[in-house]
C-alpha cells in the first residue's frame, strides 16, 4: 500500500504547494495528539479512530485511514490493530517530514 497519495493531496489542495505543506503540518499535529490520546486511552477509541480516519483521508494517508476504519469498526479495542495503526502513522509521518524537509 502507498503511505501517502500525493495526487489525492494535490487535488484536495488545488495543487497549491503552500497549502499542501500547511495541511500536512496540521495533519502531523493532529496525529501526534490523537495517537497520544489513543495510547493513554483518553476518550472513546471509536471516536478517535473515526477522527484519525477522516484526517488521514483528507491528506491521502491511505494506510492510516484503512487501519483507523478497521479500529473504528472493531467490537472492542484491539491492541494489535492499535499498534499497526501507530506504525502506519509513523510511516506517513516519515513521508510528511521528508516533504516538509524536517
Amino acid at each position: 500500500m502507498a503511505r501517502l497519495d500525493l495526487e489525492h493531496l494535490a487535488r484536495q489542495t488545488m495543487n497549491d504547494a503552500n497549502l499542501q505543506r500547511e495541511v500536512l503540518r496540521i495533519f502531523e499535529q493532529q496525529m501526534n495528539d490523537k495517537m497520544a490520546d489513543l495510547a493513554c486511552a483518553q476518550g472513546s477509541v471509536k471516536e478517535l479512530a473515526h477522527s484519525i480516519k477522516g484526517s488521514a483521508r483528507g491528506v491521502g494517508a491511505v494506510d492510516v485511514a484503512a487501519l483507523a476504519e478497521k479500529l473504528e469498526q472493531a467490537d472492542c479495542p484491539d491492541p494489535t490493530l492499535i499498534a499497526q495503526l501507530g506504525n502506519a502513522v509513523e510511516e506517513a509521518m516519515e513521508d510528511i517530514r521528508a516533504i516538509l524537509n524536517l
